[in-house]
């Protein structure tokens, strides 16, 4: 579960206040104080090499009144028990995070997350589990930085507890400095996408690649599926960038068909919503050379979402449609 990965997360940003100075004073102006502004956006400090990205709104995501009740029914009892143990150890409850981001780097992982987070909580414990050699650094009122070793990999954390912010990092434990204070101003970040989930690819993910020559993978730079939900169900959108041969349209429209054709796609209805009339929306490609792009869009209903639980959970076969 990409809640799961997202255990830990997030960051802070310090900006310096102002000196005010009067015309005939020269000794005593307003003193020059640090005022704390926390970031208003998570993506923005996704590492611009990371292959690929997460952004979650998981707080949402659980207490919406029907797709939390479908994401929570696709937990078994090992699943559930883990994220408790999770809670525990860590002082993290993944399910409580306003905002959170998962991103990776060939091989390396850096974990963002916003909420209601105890920070000298996170601290103790996290300080607990590293391995030596380990060095904690304090960087003011309830903001440090950890490094060490776990199960042996090497490991950061970053916490400001002001802001109720965390970051965690593996293989590159340096990675968590991107979120450490900075004079970068908040309305200077690109804010985080208002949707409930955007997935960020550079390429086309391992599980929808092609083969031969020809493959979209060749020519795809980046994929970018965003979840929003609406009144129907969940509303996906798929934007695809990169030098994209004019048949683009065509090969998706091919792909959604035989997904639907599939035993998945008829046990979740998807040769009914996912047809006719209520076949996605392709738009593109448009634009010139390497800057081409193209927007599918598709609403999976209630009752989809909902027969999909039931495959994850296994109640269910995906043989046909329940």
């Amino acid at each position: 579960m990409i809640a799961a990965r997202l255990s830990l997360a997030g960051a802070f940003v310090v900006a310096l206040g102002c000196t005010q100075h009067t015309g005939a004073t020269r000794a005593l102006g307003a003193r020059q104080r640090p005022v704390l502004r926390c970031p208003g956006s998570l993506s923005s400090l996704s590492p611009p090499e990371a292959s690929q990205w997460v952004f979650l709104r998981p707080a949402a995501l659980f207490a919406h009144p029907r797709l939390g009740r479908i994401v929570a029914q696709t937990f078994d009892d090992a699943a559930e028990d883990a994220l408790f143990t999770r809670a525990r150890v860590t002082g993290v409850d993944v399910r409580l995070l306003e905002r959170a981001l998962w991103a990776e780097t060939a091989g390396q992982t850096l974990w963002l997350g916003a909420g209601a987070l105890d920070g000298r909580r996170i601290a103790e414990l996290m300080w607990e589990r590293l391995l030596p050699p380990r060095r904690r650094d304090d960087l003011g009122p309830s903001a440090l930085r950890f490094e060490g070793s776990l199960a042996g990999r090497a490991v950061g954390l970053a916490i400001q507890g002001q802001c109720g912010l965390a970051a965690w990092a593996e293989g590159a434990p340096r990675s968590v400095d991107a979120v450490l204070p900075t004079a970068l101003h908040d309305d200077e970040r690109a804010p985080d996408p208002e949707v409930l989930l955007r997935w960020r690819v550079r390429g086309l993910p391992r599980e929808t690649a092609e083969t031969g020559s020809d493959a979209l993978q060749w020519r795809v730079q980046w994929f970018t599926l965003d979840a929003q939900v609406e009144a129907r169900g969940v509303a996906l959108t798929l934007r695809l960038e990169g030098p994209l041969p004019d048949d683009t349209a065509a090969r998706l429209t091919r792909a959604v068909a035989r997904f639907a054709e599939s035993t998945l796609g008829g046990a979740i209805g998807a040769d009914v919503w996912a047809s006719g009339a209520q076949a996605p929306s392709v738009e593109g490609p448009v634009g010139e050379g390497r800057a081409r792009a193209l927007v599918a869009r598709v609403t999976v209903p209630w009752s989809g979402l909902e027969a999909l639980g039931d495959v994850l959970r296994g109640r269910v076969a995906p043989q046909g449609r329940p």
